[in-house]
C-alpha cells in the first residue's frame, strides 16, 4: 500500500471518538456477559480498537479477583481499554460491589499512558456520580440464589441470577460456571475434557433425530474433567441416554425436564 492510500485511508479512520480515547479505528468491542475474557478484551484493543471489560464476566465467569484482572489484561496490551460501570439500584449488593469496581478500576488507571487527564476528568466529573444516576436495568444479576441438595450420593450445587427483571439463567453446577436459560428439556453431561467428545454427543442425539438447541460446555482445567448442559428439542427415550453413557469419555448423564406443564 503507497504512503498516499495509508495516509489516505488513516484520515477515513480518524473520528472523535478515535481521538478522544486514543485508538486507531473506531470499533467498540463491547462489555459481553460471559463472552468478555481478558484476553478478548486486551486483543480487541491491541489491534488499535478499543475493548471493554465486563466485571461480572471478569470475576464471576473468568475467575479473576478484579484487580488482579485488569492488571492481567495490562500485562497483554499498554493500549487503553474500556470499563462498562452499570449500576444496578434493585441488588444492594451488586451497587455495592460495582462502586468498589469503579474504584478499582479508576486506582488502576485504564488509560494511563495515553490520557491521564482524561482519568482525573472521569473521577470528577463522570464515575463519581453514577451512583446517584438512574441506569436502565439490564444485563446484571439482580438477583441470584444457590441450592445445594445432599444425598447418599455426595452434594450437588445450582446456581441461577436473574439478569435484569425477567431472565433466568443457570449459571453453575457444583464448580462449573455455566449460561444457560431454565427451560425445556436438559441434558447434564460430566465427561473428561479431551477433542471428540461434542461430536459424539451430536452423532447420538442426531442418529435419535433429537435437535440440540443450545450446547454449553465447561471445564475446571484443560484434559480434566468437564461438565456439559446441552438444550433439546424433545425428550430422549432411556435408550438414548444408555447411548450417551456408552461414550468412553462420558461418566455421567442425567436428563432434566423444566417445562412447567
Amino acid at each position: 500500500m503507497s504512503a498516499t492510500a495509508v495516509a489516505s485511508r488513516d484520515a477515513a479512520l480518524a473520528t472523535a471518538f478515535t481521538r478522544h480515547a486514543h485508538v486507531e479505528v473506531p470499533l467498540v468491542c463491547g462489555a459481553m456477559y460471559p463472552c468478555s475474557n481478558p484476553e478478548l478484551v486486551a486483543a480487541v484493543s491491541a489491534a488499535g480498537a478499543i475493548g471493554i471489560v465486563q466485571p461480572i464476566s471478569l470475576t464471576y465467569v473468568h475467575g479473576h479477583e478484579f484487580r488482579a484482572g485488569l492488571r492481567y489484561i495490562r500485562s497483554l496490551t499498554s493500549l487503553p481499554i474500556g470499563f462498562n460501570a452499570l449500576i444496578e439500584r434493585s441488588s444492594r449488593r451488586y451497587h455495592e460491589r460495582m462502586v468498589a469496581w469503579v474504584d478499582i478500576a479508576l486506582e488502576e488507571g485504564p488509560f494511563r499512558g495515553y490520557a491521564d487527564h482524561m482519568q482525573g476528568e472521569l473521577f470528577e466529573d463522570g464515575l463519581r456520580r453514577l451512583e446517584n444516576l438512574a441506569m436502565e436495568q439490564r444485563g446484571v444479576f439482580a438477583e441470584q440464589l444457590e441450592i445445594r441438595a445432599t444425598t447418599d450420593a455426595g452434594e450437588t450445587r445450582v446456581a441461577g441470577a436473574l439478569l435484569g427483571e425477567s431472565h433466568p439463567r443457570i449459571v453453575r453446577i457444583d464448580d462449573f460456571r455455566v449460561d444457560m436459560a431454565p427451560r425445556g428439556t436438559l441434558l447434564v453431561l460430566r465427561n473428561q475434557d479431551v477433542p471428540g467428545v461434542i461430536g459424539s454427543v451430536g452423532t447420538v442425539l442426531g442418529n435419535a433425530g433429537i435437535n440440540i438447541a443450545g450446547y454449553h460446555q465447561s471445564r475446571l482445567d484443560a484434559g480434566g474433567d468437564a461438565l456439559a448442559v446441552v438444550n433439546l428439542d424433545a425428550r430422549v427415550e432411556p435408550a438414548v441416554i444408555e447411548a450417551l453413557g456408552r461414550i468412553p469419555e462420558v461418566h455421567r448423564v442425567r436428563q432434566v425436564q423444566l417445562d412447567r406443564s
